[in-house]
């Protein structure tokens, strides 16, 4: 996979992915309207648990599939490929199956032992996109694997149009049962969303990959499920990892704000506007790194496979240079533009709550720029053949967020920020070592000026003229203002990319 490939790919799953954190925060302001902070933090704190079995469920699988199938076509066996999708989607019905009778009988019992009983509605709507998702995460990386990434960029889109309707239709539907079950609407919203993604998937499927069905030759389901679950299983643990780093928050953030001497609605409307509207902002610059990583995976897979040693140094110094390039600027307009940003998205937002979540995003905005290295470099690692060893780097990352956010949470003065620079903690921690373990075992290595200094060098120059801009227009409004910020910061440092890093005249003609 070329340069001009693997960028391109990034930009068609990037595009498609803010187009759907778009629809997301379109999604999440009538929604944050609807549920109040109180109802956003019944509808969060389920959705750590919910995370958490989904991806022991298919985190591992999908991306052990994208390796396995990259090896065999790189190894020109399609066939043999397509066996490894069909055992895979098998495996993954009957744990998504079982994952989603855990949450919907067991919904009660879980959340009244953890003390957030009005959470359980939410919880038992889970169950349903649990076992959607996982047979989604078949096709996902059987697509990824062939370097197709076109199903996974449209399901993307479809799933959260269908989202933006069905869930804000099915919350206002159930308000008047209270916070508490119109959370649970939405959360079934988004099942019906994960309905029409998985729908979106087969029917690609049935276009694109029916000819494989034709292949006589089989091979054992035994010996392929076995490598799958050697591949899955350090993904699967590192996966939960990243989970449990939200799960922290979602089980230990209440008591700790109570101990604090928070009432428990006080407890649960901090930790509505840290989960709830702080973290999704966060979270956009995800968009980015897993276009990246998803493009990146298949690649060096292939590369590997080969052997061809410079081409995969190539693609590591892609990834390292695009992680940056972004999330430099990310982490500069989040923290100068947090307030303006949180009130053109959530208008439910006023007064001492929205500044403290202006608070809250200004913490948490070098965040933005960890998480983008983290997780491009997690993809690096798993291409390498390397899967364990982002296990140990965010289980590593998760102790100094327990170290430091904990008892952070219960000081009073700063309460809820004591989750955010935990988090942020955390993150630093796992982008360096994640960095470090690519350049060891690897042997790439990062030209310090392309990586950091010119990327820095513009997000400078970016920010100075969009704060500028925003100050000199505010009068007009802060959506007005806004916006045009925003464009002149994308051109700003659009251009000075292309003058830093457009190749020289002469290793050029030299090429």
């Amino acid at each position: 996979m070329t340069k001009k490939s693997i960028i391109k790919s990034a930009a068609m799953l990037g595009a498609a992915g803010i187009i759907s954190k778009v629809l997301g925060a379109v999604y999440r302001i009538p929604l944050g309207n609807i549920l109040g902070a109180g109802g956003m933090g019944n509808y969060q704190l389920a959705h750590p648990i919910y995370t958490m079995l989904l991806l022991a469920c298919t985190a591992g699988i999908s991306v052990a599939v994208a390796r396995m199938v990259a090896e065999r076509v790189a190894d020109s066996a399609p066939a043999e490929a397509y066996q490894v999708f069909l055992v895979s989607l098998r495996f993954l019905a009957v744990l998504g199956a079982a994952g989603c009778a855990l949450l919907y009988f067991g919904a009660d019992f879980v959340m009244n032992s953890l003390g957030m009983g009005s959470a359980a509605p939410s919880l038992r709507a889970c169950g349903p996109a649990l076992f959607v998702v996982a047979l989604s995460s078949a096709y996902r990386g059987y697509y990824q694997g062939l370097q197709d990434l076109a199903p996974h960029a449209l399901s993307q889109v479809v799933e959260q149009v269908v989202r933006l309707f069905c869930g804000l239709h099915f919350a206002k539907l159930l308000a008047p049962m209270g916070t508490a079950y119109s959370a649970a609407g939405a959360t079934i919203g988004m099942a019906v969303s994960e309905v029409a993604c998985l729908a979106v998937m087969w029917a690609y499927h049935r276009k694109k990959g029916v000819h494989y069905l034709r292949d006589k030759q089989r091979w054992p389901a035994r010996p392929i499920l076995e490598k799958l679950l050697r591949i899955a299983l350090p993904t699967t643990v590192g996966a939960l990892a990243v989970s449990l780093v939200a799960g922290v928050d979602s089980l230990c953030a209440l008591p700790q704000l109570r101990a604090a001497g928070f009432t428990a609605d006080q407890a649960t409307s901090l930790y509505g506007l840290y989960s709830g509207f702080v973290s999704p902002v966060v979270g956009l610059c995800s968009v980015f790194s897993g276009a990246i990583s998803t493009s990146l995976l298949p690649a060096i897979t292939a590369a590997r496979i080969h052997g061809r040693k410079a081409a995969a140094h190539r693609q590591i110094s892609l990834g390292m240079r695009l992680s940056m390039a972004l999330g430099l600027p990310a982490m500069a307009i989040l923290y100068l533009f947090a307030q303006p940003i949180l009130q053109l998205m959530y208008r439910s937002l006023q007064g001492q709550e929205l500044a403290k979540a202006a608070e809250l995003l200004r913490l948490m905005a070098p965040g933005a720029l960890f998480l983008l290295v983290m997780q491009v470099q997690t993809g690096v690692l798993q291409g390498m053949g390397r899967p364990g060893l982002p296990v140990l780097n965010i289980l590593c990352g998760t102790v100094v967020k327990v170290a430091i956010g904990l008892p952070l949470l219960a000081i009073p003065a700063l309460n809820i920020a004591g989750a955010a620079i935990g988090t942020v903690a955390c993150y630093a921690i796992c982008a360096l070592l994640s960095v470090y373990c690519v350049m060891k075992f690897s042997g790439a290595s990062f030209a310090f000026g392309d990586v950091v200094a010119k990327p820095a060098l513009a997000t400078a120059f970016m920010a100075a003229v969009a704060w500028q801009l925003y100050a000199a227009l505010s009068h007009r409004g802060n959506t007005p203002a806004l916006l045009a910020a925003a464009l002149a910061a994308i051109l700003v440092y659009g251009l000075c990319c292309y003058f830093m890093f457009r190749p020289k005249r002469g290793r050029r003609e030299k090429a």
